[in-house]
């Protein structure tokens, strides 16, 4: 996995994953486009593009001006598939072996799903 190769917008859709799996139904908001695209240093469009991915997979509802919460009886075991699937894991093109650098983005350590992600 070069994560340097990784799209931003499916590495937030990772740690989206992660917070959906965190719900525990009390609270079932997610971040705005705004607070993730300050969160990750990227525009707004990217952090759209991760969200509406999340809302056509049917993790998701967005209502326009109100936000975006996690569905209500979410399959957690499909989730957790996609949290930790890596093989498929979309990249840009390039050589799998060129780049052996890796670069881990965790903004915020207290997960436990970012120590999985961090062991590959």
């Amino acid at each position: 996995m070069n994560i340097l190769k990784t799209p931003l917008y499916f590495r937030i859709k990772q740690y989206l994953y992660g917070l959906i799996l965190e719900k525990d139904g009390a609270d079932n908001s997610l971040p705005s486009e705004n607070a993730l695209a300050a969160l990750f240093n990227v525009s707004r469009i990217t952090t759209k593009r991760a969200l509406n991915e999340l809302e056509q997979e049917g993790l998701v509802i967005r209502k326009a001006g109100l936000g975006t919460f996690v569905k209500e009886n979410i399959d957690r075991e499909r989730l957790e598939q996609l949290l930790h699937k890596s093989s498929s894991e979309p990249s840009f093109s390039g050589s799998p072996t060129a780049n052996k650098s890796v670069v881990l983005i965790l903004p915020d350590l207290k997960s436990k799903y970012y120590m999985h992600l961090a062991s590959g």
